[in-house]
C-alpha cells in the first residue's frame, strides 16, 4: 500500500486460522480511493467480487490460503489464482506440469465440478501466459507464470535453471528471470507490471497474497516471500476498491490447529487430489492442512 497517495487508505490487523496440526496466517490491508469516512460503504459493496490468488508455488493456496479458498469456491463466486513459480524443484517439464495438473484437480474438488478445464494464452505485457478455465464454471481460473522455484530454503535457485529465482529477481542480483517453458522473460519492473495489468483485468475485490512481514532467511520458503512482494508492489497501482489479504505459510506449523469439521474434511481432500500428482510432498507437509492464518 502506497504512502505516497494520500487519497489511499490502509489499516493492518492480524488473525489466525489453524486446524489440527497446520495453520495459515493472514495480513491483510484494506485500499480503497476516496475519503476515510467511506471505508463502511466502500467495504460493504466487496461481497460478492472476484478474489484473486497470487501465490508462489502451485500447492500454497490449498495450504497455506483454505479455508478461505475453499469457500469462495464453493460459494460459486469468481476466483483466479495467479502461480508464478513452476515449481519445479530444479526437475523437468514432467514433473511441473504434473503439479499444474495437480492444482486444477484440487480446484474442481472444492469447486464440486467434473476435473476438464479449457486451456488458453493470456496475451498481457508482451508476455504468453498459460491460463486455464474450468469447463463447468468459466468463471474459476489459473495463470500460470511458470517462473524457475528458487529452491527450498534459501531461494537462490537451482543448477536446472541457471540458478535463478524470484529472491535475486526481487533484491537485485538478477537483472531477469526467464521462464522454465523459455517463452517469456521479466526483470523485476516487468513482473510487477504483468502482475498489476492483471489485477487491471480481472477487477478484484479481494486479493489473497503470502507472506509479505516476513523476511528471507526467517524459516519460510523464499518463493513466499519474494512473491508477495512482488503482489504486493502490483497492488500499489490497483486503485479499485479492494482487500489485500496475506497469509503466513511455513511459521503456521508452531501454532495450534484452527481448521476442523466441514471445512478441515474439503480442504483435506483438496489436498490429496493435489498430491495425486506431486510425488515429492513430504507427510509434514499435511500438517498445513489443519491450519490457515491470515494478518486482517
Amino acid at each position: 500500500m502506497s504512502t505516497r497517495s494520500a487519497h489511499l487508505r490502509s489499516r493492518l490487523r492480524f488473525q489466525v486460522w489453524r486446524t489440527g496440526s497446520g495453520a495459515a496466517v493472514l495480513l491483510s490491508r484494506m485500499s480503497f480511493t476516496g475519503r476515510a469516512s467511506d471505508l463502511h460503504q466502500a467495504t460493504s459493496k466487496l461481497t460478492s467480487a472476484l478474489s484473486l490468488y497470487v501465490v508462489a508455488h502451485a500447492d500454497d493456496p490449498i495450504l497455506f490460503q483454505s479455508p478461505d479458498l475453499l469457500h469462495d469456491l464453493d460459494s460459486g463466486q469468481p476466483v483466479r489464482t495467479v502461480v508464478l513459480t513452476a515449481g519445479d524443484a530444479g526437475r523437468g517439464k514432467g514433473y511441473w506440469s504434473s503439479r499444474e495438473a495437480g492444482l486444477m484437480a484440487a480446484y474442481a474438488k472444492l469447486a464440486g465440478v467434473a476435473n476438464f478445464w479449457r486451456a488458453t494464452t493470456l496475451r498481457i505485457n508482451g508476455h504468453r501466459i498459460a491460463e486455464y478455465a474450468v469447463t463447468a464454471r468459466s468463471n474459476v481460473v489459473v495463470d500460470f507464470l511458470r517462473l524457475p522455484e528458487g529452491g527450498w530454503p534459501e531461494g537462490d535457485g537451482t543448477s536446472a535453471y541457471g540458478y535463478q529465482s524470484l529472491k535475486k529477481l526481487w533484491n537485485g542480483s538478477l537483472a531477469q528471470l526467464v521462464t522454465v517453458d523459455k517463452l517469456n522473460s521479466y526483470t523485476k519492473d516487468t513482473l510487477t507490471a504483468t502482475l498489476a495489468a492483471i489485477m487491471q483485468l480481472a477487477r478484484p475485490t479481494r486479493i489473497n497474497v503470502q507472506d509479505y512481514a516476513g523476511t528471507f532467511g526467517d524459516g519460510d520458503h523464499a518463493d513466499h516471500h519474494a512473491g508477495a512482494y512482488f503482489a504486493v508492489a502490483a497492488n500499489e497501482s490497483y486503485r479499485a476498491a479492494h482487500i489485500l489479504h496475506g497469509y503466513a505459510d511455513y511459521v503456521t506449523a508452531d501454532m495450534p490447529p484452527n481448521v476442523s469439521g466441514k471445512d478441515l474434511a474439503a480442504k483435506t481432500a483438496s489436498f490429496y487430489a493435489y498430491a495425486r500428482f506431486d510425488p515429492l510432498p513430504v507427510a509434514g507437509v499435511i500438517d498445513g492442512v489443519t491450519r490457515s492464518v491470515r494478518a486482517q
